[in-house]
């Protein structure tokens, strides 16, 4: 069985330079007001503040299992599908 080769260095290279140029043409008048440039910061440091909650609670997530059957086991009980309290 004979593999077919993949000529990459035939593709086309995209300009880049062009597309930041296009993107600096639509952002930078926007940016340039200062209400967007704080609503853009609360916005991520919002976003940032909730991937520090959620990876805590997944974080606890995994831990609690554990605790609830080391629970258990210390006060005697049998472990069954039912969440312990």
């Amino acid at each position: 069985m004979k593999l077919a080769r993949l000529n990459v260095s035939h593709w086309p290279l995209p300009d880049l330079v062009a597309f930041n140029n296009r993107v600096h043409g639509r952002v930078d008048p926007w940016w340039a007001r200062k209400w967007v440039r704080r609503i853009v910061w609360a916005g991520l440091g919002g976003f940032c503040r909730h991937l520090g909650i959620m990876s805590s609670y997944y974080t606890l997530a995994v831990i609690a299992p554990t605790v609830r059957r080391q629970r258990a086991d210390s006060e005697g009980r049998r472990i069954t599908g039912q969440l312990l309290r």
